[in-house]
Protein backbone atom coordinates (compact mmCIF):
# COMPACT_ATOMS: atom_id res chain seq x y z
CA UNK A 1 0.00 0.00 0.00
CA UNK A 2 1.30 3.46 -0.83
CA UNK A 3 0.39 6.49 1.22
CA UNK A 4 1.10 10.08 0.37
CA UNK A 5 0.86 13.34 2.20
CA UNK A 6 0.92 16.40 -0.04
CA UNK A 7 1.23 20.03 0.91
CA UNK A 8 0.83 22.61 -1.85
CA UNK A 9 3.91 24.46 -2.18
CA UNK A 10 8.87 21.72 6.69
CA UNK A 11 13.25 16.17 12.58
CA UNK A 12 10.57 15.92 15.06
CA UNK A 13 10.48 13.04 17.47
CA UNK A 14 7.98 14.21 20.01
CA UNK A 15 9.86 16.86 21.92
CA UNK A 16 9.32 19.93 24.04
CA UNK A 17 9.62 21.87 20.80
CA UNK A 18 6.44 20.19 19.52
CA UNK A 19 4.52 21.27 22.63
CA UNK A 20 5.83 24.80 22.28
CA UNK A 21 5.08 24.91 18.56
CA UNK A 22 1.50 23.68 18.90
CA UNK A 23 0.89 26.14 21.76
CA UNK A 24 2.30 29.04 19.75
CA UNK A 25 0.24 28.06 16.70
CA UNK A 26 -2.95 27.78 18.78
CA UNK A 27 -2.29 31.18 20.33
CA UNK A 28 -1.77 32.79 16.93
CA UNK A 29 1.80 33.69 17.91
CA UNK A 30 3.38 32.36 14.71
CA UNK A 31 3.59 34.69 11.76
CA UNK A 32 4.52 33.77 8.22
CA UNK A 33 7.47 35.67 6.76
CA UNK A 34 7.06 35.12 3.05
CA UNK A 35 9.84 35.57 0.56
CA UNK A 36 10.91 33.88 -2.67
CA UNK A 37 13.24 30.91 -2.12
CA UNK A 38 14.41 27.75 -3.87
CA UNK A 39 12.32 24.96 -2.39
CA UNK A 40 14.57 22.30 -3.94
CA UNK A 41 17.58 23.21 -1.80
CA UNK A 42 15.41 23.10 1.31
CA UNK A 43 13.96 19.66 0.47
CA UNK A 44 17.38 18.28 -0.46
CA UNK A 45 18.74 19.41 2.93
CA UNK A 46 15.82 17.78 4.78
CA UNK A 47 16.39 14.51 2.92
CA UNK A 48 20.13 14.59 3.66
CA UNK A 49 19.37 15.16 7.35
CA UNK A 50 17.14 12.05 7.45
CA UNK A 51 19.32 9.86 5.19
CA UNK A 52 21.09 8.19 8.13
CA UNK A 53 17.80 7.34 9.85
CA UNK A 54 16.45 5.87 6.61
CA UNK A 55 19.62 3.86 6.01
CA UNK A 56 19.54 2.49 9.59
CA UNK A 57 15.95 1.39 9.04
CA UNK A 58 16.65 -0.13 5.62
CA UNK A 59 14.33 2.30 3.85
CA UNK A 60 15.31 4.13 0.68
CA UNK A 61 14.88 7.91 0.97
CA UNK A 62 15.24 9.85 -2.25
CA UNK A 63 14.71 13.38 -3.43
CA UNK A 64 13.65 14.34 -6.94
CA UNK A 65 15.43 17.55 -7.90
CA UNK A 66 13.31 20.66 -8.25
CA UNK A 67 14.33 24.12 -9.46
CA UNK A 68 11.15 25.92 -8.50
CA UNK A 69 11.19 29.22 -6.67
CA UNK A 70 8.24 29.57 -4.30
CA UNK A 71 6.95 32.56 -2.40
CA UNK A 72 6.34 31.37 1.15
CA UNK A 73 8.01 31.14 4.56
CA UNK A 74 11.06 28.87 4.19
CA UNK A 75 11.28 28.10 7.93
CA UNK A 76 7.64 27.02 8.09
CA UNK A 77 7.89 25.04 4.86
CA UNK A 78 10.97 23.29 6.25
CA UNK A 79 9.08 22.35 9.41
CA UNK A 80 6.26 20.91 7.31
CA UNK A 81 8.72 18.89 5.21
CA UNK A 82 10.60 17.61 8.28
CA UNK A 83 7.38 16.52 9.98
CA UNK A 84 6.10 14.75 6.86
CA UNK A 85 9.41 12.96 6.23
CA UNK A 86 9.74 11.99 9.92
CA UNK A 87 6.21 10.63 9.85
CA UNK A 88 6.87 8.69 6.66
CA UNK A 89 10.01 7.20 8.21
CA UNK A 90 8.18 6.26 11.39
CA UNK A 91 5.48 4.33 9.52
CA UNK A 92 7.47 2.86 6.63
CA UNK A 93 8.95 -0.49 7.63
CA UNK A 94 10.40 -1.33 4.23
CA UNK A 95 10.49 0.07 0.74
CA UNK A 96 10.97 3.72 0.00
CA UNK A 97 10.13 7.33 0.59
CA UNK A 98 10.30 9.87 -2.22
CA UNK A 99 10.23 13.63 -1.70
CA UNK A 100 9.42 15.72 -4.75
CA UNK A 101 7.70 18.81 -6.09
CA UNK A 102 5.14 18.79 -8.87
CA UNK A 103 3.68 21.71 -10.79
CA UNK A 104 -0.04 22.21 -10.09
CA UNK A 105 -1.23 25.01 -12.32
CA UNK A 106 0.45 28.18 -11.05
CA UNK A 107 1.49 26.46 -7.80
CA UNK A 108 3.95 23.81 -6.72
CA UNK A 109 2.90 20.74 -4.73
CA UNK A 110 5.49 19.43 -2.32
CA UNK A 111 4.92 15.69 -2.05
CA UNK A 112 6.11 12.96 0.27
CA UNK A 113 5.32 9.49 -1.07
CA UNK A 114 5.99 6.34 0.91
CA UNK A 115 5.37 2.60 0.88
CA UNK A 116 4.27 2.69 4.51
CA UNK A 117 1.41 0.97 6.28
CA UNK A 118 -1.25 3.28 4.93
CA UNK A 119 -4.04 5.04 6.75
CA UNK A 120 -7.63 3.76 6.62
CA UNK A 121 -10.00 6.23 4.97
CA UNK A 122 -12.08 6.63 8.15
CA UNK A 123 -8.94 7.70 10.12
CA UNK A 124 -7.45 10.14 7.61
CA UNK A 125 -8.94 13.29 9.16
CA UNK A 126 -8.08 12.09 12.67
CA UNK A 127 -4.32 11.81 12.06
CA UNK A 128 -4.13 15.61 11.83
CA UNK A 129 -5.57 16.06 15.35
CA UNK A 130 -3.14 16.59 18.22
CA UNK A 131 -2.16 13.51 20.25
CA UNK A 132 -3.89 11.14 17.82
CA UNK A 133 -1.80 8.20 16.68
CA UNK A 134 -2.64 5.03 14.82
CA UNK A 135 -1.16 1.89 16.33
CA UNK A 136 -0.16 3.40 19.67
CA UNK A 137 -3.04 2.74 22.08
CA UNK A 138 -0.58 2.37 24.98
CA UNK A 139 0.64 5.95 24.30
CA UNK A 140 4.29 4.87 24.14
CA UNK A 141 6.23 8.15 23.94
CA UNK A 142 9.02 6.37 22.04
CA UNK A 143 6.54 6.30 19.15
CA UNK A 144 6.09 10.06 19.29
CA UNK A 145 3.46 12.27 20.81
CA UNK A 146 0.99 12.61 17.97
CA UNK A 147 1.76 16.29 17.35
CA UNK A 148 3.75 16.22 14.09
CA UNK A 149 0.82 16.07 11.69
CA UNK A 150 -1.26 18.44 13.84
CA UNK A 151 1.57 20.95 13.45
CA UNK A 152 1.62 20.31 9.69
CA UNK A 153 -2.13 21.01 9.49
CA UNK A 154 -1.85 24.27 11.42
CA UNK A 155 1.18 25.45 9.42
CA UNK A 156 -0.45 24.71 6.06
CA UNK A 157 -3.54 26.57 7.26
CA UNK A 158 -1.36 29.52 8.33
CA UNK A 159 0.36 29.54 4.93
CA UNK A 160 -2.99 29.06 3.16
CA UNK A 161 -1.74 25.88 1.48
CA UNK A 162 -3.78 22.84 0.63
CA UNK A 163 -2.97 19.67 2.57
CA UNK A 164 -4.00 16.44 0.88
CA UNK A 165 -3.61 12.89 2.15
CA UNK A 166 -4.00 9.91 -0.15
CA UNK A 167 -3.55 6.41 1.13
Amino acid sequence: MVSSATAAVFRTAGSERDFLDISRLDAGAVAAHRRPFAIGALLERVCKDYAGDALAKGVSLSYVRCRAIVDSDPALIERIARNLVANALRYTDSGRIVVACRPKGSSIAMQVWDTGRGIPRDKQDSVFREYYQLGNPERDREKGLGLGLAIVRRLTDLLECKLILRS
